[in-house]
C-alpha cells in the first residue's frame, strides 16, 4: 500500500512541472516561424571524474576513483499534423579501489526510445511507439570473479504501444497507452537456466500485454540550472497474483551549468519492477533499486 501511494505521489510530481510550462510555450509559438523545415536536433556528451583518496583514516574506508560518461542524442520532426521523436541515450561508469582491485562497473545503460503520431487537437496526437532497453556489456557479482548476473540482451526490454499522446511545447509530451506489448529477452544461457529477471527458467524472453504510460519533461528551471525528467509505468493485464502489479522508472537528471563546457551534475534513477528480485541473491526479496550519481565533468552540447 505504501508503494502504491509513493508511485501516486511520482505522477502528480510530473503534473505539477507540466504546469510550470505556460510561459515556455508562448515563447515557442513567437518563434516557431524561426524553422521551417520541421526537423529540431539536439544532443549532449558527457564526462564526469571523481577521486577520494584517504590515508592511516582512523575509520577505515578505500581510496577510490570513478568515471562516468554518457552521450543522448535526440532527432524530431514536426510538421503540419506528423510528428516523430527518437532519442539515444547510453551510459558508462567504471570504479576502482586505488592500489588494489579491478575496475567495477558501476553504470551500463543503452535505450532506444521513438514515437511517430498523427495529430487530432491542439496538442494530442494518435501515436505509435517503440522503446529498446539493455546494456552493453557483461556484470557480474563481485570485482574479478565469474560470476555472471547480466549480458547484453539479458535483459533487455522491448515495449511497443499504441495510445495517445499530449505534446505541450517541446519541454513536455504524456503517453498514454492502453494497448502496451511488453518483451523481456534473457539472451544468455547461464543466465537463461536460473530464471532471473521475471523469466521462467530455461526460456529466453517473456511476452506481456497491458497499460503504458510515459512522461517526459525537461526545462532550464533558472537560469543554468536544468532538469531533465522521465517516468514510466506499465502494468499488465490478466494479472493472477496479489502483488503490485507494475514497473516503474523514474530518472532525473539536475545540471548546474559553470560555463559553456563544465558542469556539476547530479542523476538519479529509481526502478522497480514487480516479478524481478535483487540479483545479488536469490532470497532477497523484490526492493525498489536505486542509483545515484554527482559528480563535476565536461559537457559538450550540439
Amino acid at each position: 500500500m505504501k508503494l502504491k501511494f509513493f508511485l501516486v505521489w511520482l505522477s502528480i510530481f510530473n503534473l505539477i512541472f507540466a504546469v510550470e510550462l505556460d510561459d515556455f510555450d508562448d515563447h515557442l509559438q513567437k518563434n516557431s516561424g524561426n524553422n521551417t523545415s520541421g526537423w529540431n536536433a539536439d544532443g549532449k556528451i558527457s564526462s564526469r571524474f571523481s577521486q577520494n583518496h584517504m590515508s592511516n583514516w582512523s575509520t577505515g574506508s578505500k581510496s577510490v576513483i570513478s568515471f562516468n560518461g554518457s552521450m543522448n542524442l535526440s532527432l524530431g520532426y514536426k510538421k503540419n499534423k506528423f510528428m516523430s521523436e527518437t532519442a539515444l541515450d547510453l551510459d558508462y561508469g567504471l570504479l576502482k579501489k586505488i592500489k588494489q582491485g579491478d575496475l567495477i562497473k558501476s553504470d551500463d545503460r543503452f535505450e532506444i526510445d521513438s514515437k511517430y503520431g498523427f495529430k487530432t487537437g491542439k496538442h494530442w496526437y494518435y501515436v505509435g511507439a517503440i522503446n529498446f532497453e539493455s546494456q552493453m556489456f557483461n556484470g557480474y557479482k563481485h570485482e574479478g570473479d565469474s560470476l555472471l548476473i547480466s549480458a547484453p540482451l539479458a535483459p533487455a526490454y522491448i515495449t511497443s504501444s499504441l495510445g495517445f499522446n499530449y505534446q505541450y511545447g517541446n519541454n513536455f509530451s504524456l503517453l498514454i497507452s492502453p494497448t502496451t506489448v511488453k518483451i523481456t529477452t534473457v539472451f544468455n544461457k547461464t543466465l537463461s537456466e536460473k530464471g532471473l529477471f521475471g523469466v521462467k527458467k530455461g526460456s529466453r524472453y517473456k511476452g506481456e500485454f497491458g497499460g503504458y504510460i510515459k512522461t517526459k519533461f525537461k526545462k532550464e528551471i533558472v537560469k543554468n540550472i536544468k532538469i531533465n525528467n522521465k517516468l514510466k509505468f506499465f502494468s499488465k493485464y490478466f494479472y493472477k497474483t496479489k502483488n503490485v502489479n507494475i514497473d516503474a522508472n523514474w530518472e532525473v537528471l539536475l545540471s548546474l551549468n559553470v560555463n559553456e563546457y563544465i558542469s556539476v551534475d547530479i542523476n538519479t534513477v529509481l526502478i522497480y519492477k514487480d516479478e524481478i528480485k535483487n540479483t545479488q541473491s536469490v532470497n532477497i526479496k523484490k526492493k525498489l533499486q536505486f542509483k545515484e550519481n554527482f559528480g563535476i565533468g565536461f559537457n559538450y552540447d550540439f
